[in-house]
């Protein structure tokens, strides 16, 4: 008695009883693409057409690159006779116990990596400072990648720190396989501004109250000051000799900030009435600001107009 099996462009028929199939298992296999097939992990004793099916079988996926997997015979049998068209198969098995796949692929030196990483950052800031430094941290590894068209890619950085990281992607055939994070240490340096003198806090800013120096900005404490026009700004603190302007230090023309007396104007036509008051908070010129009047009562908002003056409108 005989059974067929059909399986799609496949009539496998066998006996009931079919022969055994004698499967070398294999100690060790490289395979190529992205599939581990019974042909790659084993030789096979059969007639010519049941061993050519048999050595086309899927029976796992492949490891990454340098990232090599064992599979036993019996994970092997378990693959082979989960297919309909061989549950006839009786494998009669020899050689090794279990087979260690590698997959084959390809070395990108980590050298290779680490410099286009370098040119992501030189293009995306290097016209941004007048020098730009950028030292490796470590060493990075080669990255092992299965064969095809390679390309790297490198993402772009959101900001630009001391310690800035960039992740770079590799690309095999167009599609991302790994990605590897290369550290830099960074220096940028550019112009600053640094007090001659020591400097009180609301003291009016002159140009010839600082020097200009090339300094690593990405060192200092607090984002520098570039004013293009020095009228009206002042500072919110007090500056020491040698110290950066920061432009968290500088009052803008036009602000007041907590403290300020300032002028409160009244506007409500026909009539418009002027007097003094203490600011309650800080503002730039537009924003609305609590003020507390000099002849006393409760603090009103008002709108900051100009320097030192803030207006109460369409009373």
């Amino acid at each position: 008695m005989r059974r067929c099996v059909l399986a799609p462009s496949l009539l496998l028929c066998a006996a009931a009883h079919a022969a055994p199939v004698a499967l070398d298992l294999r100690p060790a296999a490289l395979v190529h693409g992205k599939t581990v097939l019974l042909g790659d992990v084993a030789g096979i004793d059969a007639p010519p057409a049941t061993a050519a099916r048999l050595a086309a079988l899927q029976v796992a996926a492949a490891p990454l690159p340098g990232y090599p997997e064992t599979l036993s015979r019996a994970a092997l049998e378990a693959a082979l006779l989960a297919q309909p068209v061989f549950q006839d198969v009786v494998p009669a098995w020899r050689g090794a116990e279990r087979v260690e796949v590698r997959r084959a692929g390809a070395a990108i030196d980590g050298a290779d990596i680490a410099a286009a990483a370098r040119r992501m950052l030189e293009a995306a800031y290097g016209n941004r400072y007048a020098k730009l430094e950028l030292t490796p941290v470590g060493t990075v590894r080669d990255v092992q990648v299965p064969e095809g068209l390679l390309a790297l890619r490198p993402r772009a950085a959101a900001a630009l720190h001391a310690r800035t990281t960039v992740w770079v992607d590799v690309l095999v055939d167009g599609a991302v396989v790994r990605s590897a994070t290369v550290p830099f240490q960074v220096r940028a340096w550019n112009p600053v501004w640094v007090a001659r003198r020591p400097l009180p806090a609301d003291a009016p800013l002159a140009q010839g109250d600082f020097r200009s120096e090339l300094q690593d900005v990405l060192g200092l404490a607090a984002a520098p000051a570039a004013p293009t026009d020095w009228s009206g700004m002042r500072l919110r603190a007090p500056l020491a000799d040698g110290e950066v302007l920061a432009a968290r230090s500088v009052v803008p023309a036009g602000a007041v900030r907590r403290g300020d007396r300032v002028r409160l104007v009244v506007d409500a036509a026909p009539l418009r009435i002027e007097t003094a008051a203490v600011a309650q908070e800080d503002g730039m010129a537009g924003a609305r600001v609590r003020v507390m009047p000099a002849a006393g009562g409760e603090a009103v908002a008002a709108r900051v107009v100009g320097p030192g003056v803030v207006a109460i409108e369409g009373l």
